[in-house]
């Protein structure tokens, strides 16, 4: 049952909450490939998935308009990835699995990982959410925190340092 201030919230914006299982069911996938790229292993970005709908369904009272849900389980997933990460710094967890991942040959997925590992943390963030999450400018900026004009001048500095390494490194 939902609090009496989201009653009078959703009273306010005459519609109901989501439904969980219809969230669910529309972003699960792309959530999952989402922290499965930024975490690298499938069981972590299936345990952030879990909780990005857990923070979700407990919070849906916080959930905008539908053309803004998608935006909004991205912010929170962001959220959930960097904790997740944070955690795997502090265990500093050596095993053979690890091991063998950091050793796989290259391909081109490893290779594009690796470029982006060399940019700024907020420019692979937002190339990342724009080119492979596939999200707009305005969505972006939901997931950042910015303005649109923000998220684009980050997306064309970013764009211009990609291209800069591109030149650098087939001049060497």
């Amino acid at each position: 049952m939902m609090p009496s201030s989201a009653r009078s919230l959703w009273s306010l914006t005459k519609r109901a909450p989501p439904d969980p299982a219809l969230l669910r069911e529309k972003y699960l996938a792309p959530l999952l490939a989402c922290a499965h790229r930024r975490l690298g292993n499938r069981d972590d970005a299936e345990d952030a998935v879990a909780e990005v709908f857990g923070a979700a369904y407990s919070n849906l009272n916080r959930c905008p308009a539908p053309e803004w849900e998608r935006a909004w389980l991205f912010g929170i997933a962001r959220h959930k990835v960097a904790d997740a990460l944070r955690k795997r710094l502090k265990r500093a967890e050596v095993t053979l699995d690890t091991v063998a991942e950091q050793h796989a040959p290259l391909d081109q997925d490893t290779e594009v990982h690796a470029f982006l590992d060399t940019m700024r943390p907020e420019w692979r963030e937002v190339l990342l959410l724009k080119y492979v999450e596939e999200l707009s400018l305005a969505e972006i900026g939901r997931v950042l925190g910015k303005s649109e004009k923000a998220v684009s001048s980050l997306l064309q500095r970013a764009r211009a340092a990609a291209q800069e390494a591109l030149k650098s490194e087939e001049t060497q």
